[in-house]
C-alpha cells in the first residue's frame, strides 16, 4: 500500500476538533501518507493505520509498529499566531501520551526530546515533520498497545520497548485508546496553540525522566558531549551544563543516562 492508497474508513468529527479519522489497515507510514496528503486534508485531521510497515522514528529510524498498536497522524495547521510554539508540538503530543497512560494506571516518565518512558522502557515516540507546500505540521504518535512480550523479543526490543499490555498484564481495546489519546492530543495541543509552553513544561518538570541525571547527548552533527542535565528551555531544547561550567542547547539527538548527580 503506497501514499497514494486511499483509506478504508473515513470517520467524520472523530479525528483531532471535530476533523476526519481516516483509518487504513496497513500503511508502509502514516506521516509519509500524511505529508504526501496534506493539501487535501483538513486542519484536525488524523491518519491511522492499524499496522506499519515501514514506521519511521526520528533521523529516519525504523519503529516497530505491528498490529495491535496505535500508529496515527495528525495534520496541524495552528496558523502564523502559534508560529513561536511549533517546536514544542511533539513535546505537547508526549505529555497527552503521558496523560492517556495514567488512565490505565501506568506510571510514565517524559524524555527529551519526545519519548515516552515506563520503567526505563520506550512505550510511545513522536515525530513532527513540516510540509512546506500546505504549511502543514504533521504529528505522528506511536503507543505500544497489545504487543506482547516476546514480539518484542523476536523484533530485538527486549528490555529495550514496553506496552500497555506489558505493563498492566491485560488486553485493552485499541480504539478506545485511540479515542481517549485523541481527546488528551486536543486538549494538549489547544492549550499550547492558544496559551503557549508555560504548563507543558512545569508538567515536563514534574515526569522527566532525566531529572537529576548526568547524561550524554549525542547531536546529529558531532560526537558525544557529557554533563549535567538542566532541564528542557522554552523553545523545547535540552540544556547541558558542561565540565567547565557552560551551558549548551541542543534542538535534537540522542541521550543517555550516565549516572546520577
Amino acid at each position: 500500500m503506497d501514499e497514494a492508497a486511499n483509506p478504508d474508513r473515513v470517520l467524520g468529527g472523530d479525528g483531532l476538533w471535530g476533523g476526519r479519522l481516516l483509518l487504513f489497515h496497513e500503511l508502509p507510514s502514516t506521516n509519509n501518507w500524511a505529508l504526501a496528503n496534506a493539501g487535501s486534508c483538513g486542519n484536525g485531521d488524523v491518519v491511522c493505520a492499524a499496522s506499519q510497515s515501514r514506521g519511521r522514528g526520528r533521523f529516519d529510524r525504523t519503529w516497530f509498529s505491528p498490529g495491535g498498536s496505535i500508529a496515527l497522524s495528525l495534520v496541524l495547521r495552528p496558523g502564523i499566531r502559534a508560529e513561536h510554539v511549533l517546536s514544542n508540538v511533539a513535546q505537547a503530543g508526549a505529555a497527552a501520551v503521558h496523560t492517556t497512560l495514567a488512565g490505565f494506571s501506568i506510571r510514565a516518565e517524559l524524555k527529551w526530546p519526545n519519548d515516552v518512558i515506563v520503567r526505563d522502557r520506550k512505550i510511545a515516540g513522536l515525530l513532527a515533520e513540516k510540509d512546506p507546500a500546505s504549511g502543514s505540521v504533521i504529528l505522528g504518535v506511536g503507543v505500544n498497545v497489545n504487543t506482547a512480550e516476546p514480539e518484542f523479543l523476536e523484533a530485538g526490543l527486549r528490555g529495550i520497548a514496553t506496552s500497555i499490555l506489558v505493563e498492566t498484564g491485560k488486553k485493552v481495546d485499541t480504539g478506545s485508546v485511540r479515542s481517549l489519546l485523541i481527546s488528551e492530543l486536543a486538549s494538549a495541543l489547544t492549550e499550547l496553540f492558544t496559551v503557549g509552553a508555560g504548563k507543558l513544561f512545569t508538567s515536563w518538570s514534574e515526569h522527566d525522566w532525566l531529572s537529576g541525571a548526568a547524561i550524554e547527548v549525542s547531536p546529529t552533527e558531532g560526537g558525544g558531549v557529557c554533563g549535567r542535565y538542566a532541564g528542557v528551555d522554552e523553545a523545547g531544547r535540552l540544556r547541558l551544563v558542561d565540565a567547565a561550567g557552560n551551558e549548551r542547547l541542543f534542538w535534537s539527538g540522542d541521550v543517555r543516562k550516565i549516572g546520577q548527580t
